[in-house]
Order: C-alpha cells, then structure tokens, then sequence
C-alpha cells in the first residue's frame, strides 16, 4: 500500500513523529548556514529576524505559497522577501502591530523558539518549563519547543527569553527539530571547516552539520551520525537570487 509506505517514510525522515516533516525538509542534510565574507562563521553572533527567516526558508519543502501577508518595511526586492512573505503567509512568523517586520533587528530567543515550535502539531499542556517565562508572551511556544527536546535553558532554571539568540544557538536548535545528530568523531576530514569552530567548542558538530551537505548513516546507540559522503554546499547568492524574483517566475515555481 503506497499510503503506508508513505507514512513509514515520513516518519523515518521525522522519527520524533513531532509534525516538522510537514513543512521541513527532515531528510536531506543540505547546508542550510554558511559563514561571512572573512571565513569567520561568527558562533556567538547574533541573528537579525530577516537572516531566521531565509534560514528556515531554506528548509522549506514547498516554497510555492500563495502570499497573504507583506509588511510595510519589507521591500519586494529586498533578498529576505520571498522568505519574510512566505513563512507570515504560513502563519509561521509575525510582524509588529505597526504592519512592520523590523528585518534588521536581532531575534530574541522568545522569537526563534516560536518560529520553531509553530511547525510543531499538538498543543502544550503543563507547567513552565523555565522559572522567567511565566506572563511572558511565548511562553506556550518555549514550553512546547522544550517539551520537544529542542530548547534548554541555564543552570540556573531560566531561559532568558528576551536574550538575542546566537547563530551557535540556533544552529543546534535547528538540527534537533530536523532530528540531525552530528558526532564530532564521525565526520570527514574535507568538510568545509571554520577558524573560529573549534573541535572543544560545545557547539563545534552542529555547526559543522549546518554547513556542509553530506550524505550519512545512524549508528551506536545514540543514534548519531556517521557522515559518508560530502555533497555540494549551496551556492547561496544564486539561492538568494531565485528566491528573490520567485514572483515572477512562471507559475510561482522556486527551485532550491
């Protein structure tokens, strides 16, 4: 039966059975960060709402969406539109009440963590998970996306949700929603490396995982991945290039 068959797959590329394979490519391990000009990655970075967005953009599985949102501050050829558009037509990001989106401001880890938790199916019911989100305005999103396994917050029991999120952060966060298990001692050797990820850095393997497309296995009991083979990094400024003219192409297709 090719509808069951189809399920068993949807779940192999989503074994957490949490709802992202709906929107999110869980099964390919494309390169969905990249570093800057310098050859820096920049892991304690913060991230603009403009530069979230591409990035689950980039994940998206279907990019043909009918636009029904835009904002006031988020011109049509700016490289971030077709991103910003798309994922507020999804009902997956929000602007300001003043029809704003405030592209270049950075995103609060109360931010990503809701972007992230509305690709999730089901609702959170229980008690917060952290000690300073309790009134906060996403609250429910932070608990579901903890109750998921996506999010910890600090020794101290708090997650800080008004703190700006860090590219480091957001890398992890975004590997475990694809359920993406990268193992510092299971990757190759002429993968793309970065001056400023070092192999003793707690964010090192999921850093790598973001940036280098590859081919893998699951392994041990951790299930972690043995990566088998490097595959061609995107070219993003062609990406970019696409998904800025993505309305005017025939159809409304989007390659990519």
């Amino acid at each position: 039966d090719h509808e069951i068959e189809a399920i068993f797959a949807r779940r192999a590329a989503d074994p957490s059975d949490s709802g992202t394979d709906r929107y999110l490519n869980t099964e390919d391990h494309v390169q969905y960060m990249t570093g800057y000009p310098n050859g820096s990655f920049g892991p304690s970075q913060n991230m603009t709402r403009a530069e979230a967005a591409q990035m689950f953009y980039a994940l998206l599985l279907d990019k043909n969406v009918a636009h029904t949102v835009s904002f006031s501050d988020v011109p049509a050829d700016a490289w971030y539109a077709e991103a910003v558009n798309t994922l507020a037509s999804l009902g997956m990001i929000n602007g300001y009440p003043d029809g704003t989106f405030r592209p270049d401001a950075y995103i609060t880890r109360a931010e990503f963590a809701t972007i992230a938790a509305r690709f999730l199916s089901g609702d959170y019911t229980g008690g917060d998970r952290f000690t300073d989100i309790t009134g906060h305005w996403a609250a429910e999103y932070i608990n579901r996306a903890a109750a998921a396994g996506w999010i910890n917050g600090y020794p101290d029991g708090t997650f800080r949700p008004n703190a700006y999120i860090t590219r480091a952060e957001a890398v992890t966060l975004i590997n475990r929603m694809l359920d993406r298990a990268p193992d510092a001692n299971h990757l190759l050797a002429d993968m793309v490396r970065w001056p400023d990820n070092p192999e003793t850095a707690w964010y090192y393997a999921d850093i790598q995982e973001a940036t280098n497309s590859h081919d893998y296995t699951r392994a041990g009991t951790g299930n972690y991945e043995v990566w088998t083979e490097l595959l061609a990094n995107r070219d993003w400024a062609a990406l970019e290039e696409i998904w800025s003219q993505a309305n005017d192409a025939p159809g409304g297709e989007v390659m990519g």
